[in-house]
């Protein structure tokens, strides 16, 4: 890449950093609200376990196969363009959600959510891969991911907050102006001219280069089970399992959760500190990757059982572990050529979203089984059954990748 050797002005790493941080921020606020409007969208319009996971999941999953179109149009028209066309929908999703008094509105918001917030990551890292020397990608992306990480604590207690004064649909409104927002700020973002042409057939055909690349099934499949079951219980089902399993109240629910966002930030913000550890002491990223899995596949387990589950700490280590997702960003940067890169990272991030997706759907699907109680929640065994579910489908997908022999550098 040409611009490795250059050097780079304050000024356009604030133009970088603040408009991007801010569409990353927002990407994960409207994906987390859902667990604080959970409750009242069960109690309000008696969605059941597996229509709210139906629902959620919507975001989740569109977002996923917008990867590769939103990847091959960056490519072409570049993140700005694309980014800004794309956050126009999201705001009218929120809206649309707000509005909606059934699970078929409701469903079309958090699919137009998920729709328009795609490129809010993989845009991001191809324009700091573009514009910034490779030795400080991994500390500006760190930055990035920190400050949009932000939008998972905003989601829990402040997003609580705000509901119980103004109501969800309020709420929704609210979040629909700071999108719209948003969505204008992106205009101080770097323009730059794209080389590559508009996206033909033979683009297209470069994914199942990617796809037959193995140390690209090496990284992708745990972060896919392990990251995405994690994203599908802290965006949804942490916060039932704690209610309704736990007997929770909705403040106490919420704290927890905020907890979990911000050791979540930290993670993002320590993996600058793991890469140059992994470097220094010559260990794979790979492996330090699956360590980290395995750590919160432990947590996991113990969080099911009454002794452990309201053990901060055990929280606290769920919620550090599959940060270690971010390193595949670095990794695809060693796999893939420049011209390949935002094409790997989509269809990482895109398998990745589609994993939680349908885990999200599928944990609703098994606690559905249960009868709910009087105040809509389920049983505590079916929580139980659901997460015992996501750790042995976790403990398959890491225990598949160990199997693999480390690859260095696999250029494509």
């Amino acid at each position: 890449m040409e611009e490795t050797e250059k050097k780079i002005s304050f000024t356009l790493l604030l133009r970088i950093i603040i408009p991007y941080s801010l569409c990353y921020f927002m990407s994960l606020l409207l994906r987390n609200v859902n667990v604080v409007f959970a409750t009242p969208l069960t109690q309000e319009l008696h969605i059941s376990a597996n229509g709210l996971g139906f629902m959620t999941g919507m975001c989740l999953f569109f977002f996923g196969i917008f990867q590769i179109p939103a990847g091959s149009f960056i490519s072409h028209f570049g993140t700005k363009k694309v980014q800004m066309s794309l956050f126009f929908f999201a705001a009218i999703g929120i809206c649309i959600f707000g509005l909606s008094k059934s699970i078929f509105g409701l469903t079309v918001g958090r699919a137009l959510m998920g729709m328009g917030t795609a490129a809010s990551l993989t845009g991001t890292m191809y324009t700091i891969h573009s514009f910034i020397p490779r030795k400080y990608v991994p500390t500006i992306s760190s930055i990035v991911q920190a400050l949009g990480g932000l939008g998972i604590i905003i989601g829990t207690l402040p997003i609580k907050v705000l509901t119980d004064k103004i109501g969800w649909q309020q709420t929704c409104y609210v979040l629909g102006g700071i999108t719209f927002l948003v969505t204008l700020l992106i205009c101080i973002a770097p323009k730059k001219r794209y080389k590559e042409p508009f996206p033909k057939l033979k683009q297209f055909l470069d994914y199942g280069t990617i796809y037959k690349n193995r140390l690209f099934w090496r990284f992708n499949i745990p972060s896919s089970i392990a990251y995405g079951g994690f994203i599908a219980i802290q965006s949804l089902w942490i916060s039932p399992w704690l209610q309704g399993g736990q007997h929770f109240s909705q403040s106490e629910s919420a704290t927890y959760l905020f907890v979990i966002a911000v050791v979540s930030i930290f993670g993002m913000m320590s993996i600058p500190f793991f890469i140059s550890l992994s470097r220094r002491k010559n260990i794979s990223l790979q492996q330090m990757q699956l360590a980290f899995y395995s750590v919160y596949l432990i947590a996991l387990i113990l969080s099911t059982f009454d002794l452990f589950a309201k053990k901060m700490v055990i929280w606290i280590v769920m919620g550090l572990g599959p940060q270690a997702v971010y390193f595949n960003y670095i990794i695809a940067g060693d796999v893939f050529e420049h011209s390949h890169y935002v094409k790997g990272v989509c269809l990482n991030a895109m398998n990745i979203i589609l994993g939680a997706s349908l885990i999200q759907y599928l944990i609703g699907f098994i606690i559905s089984f249960w009868p709910r109680d009087t105040q809509g929640f389920y049983p505590q065994r079916a929580y139980q059954v659901a997460f015992w579910f996501l750790s042995l489908i976790t403990f398959i997908a890491i225990l598949w990748s160990y199997k693999f022999k480390d690859v260095k550098k696999a250029k494509i």
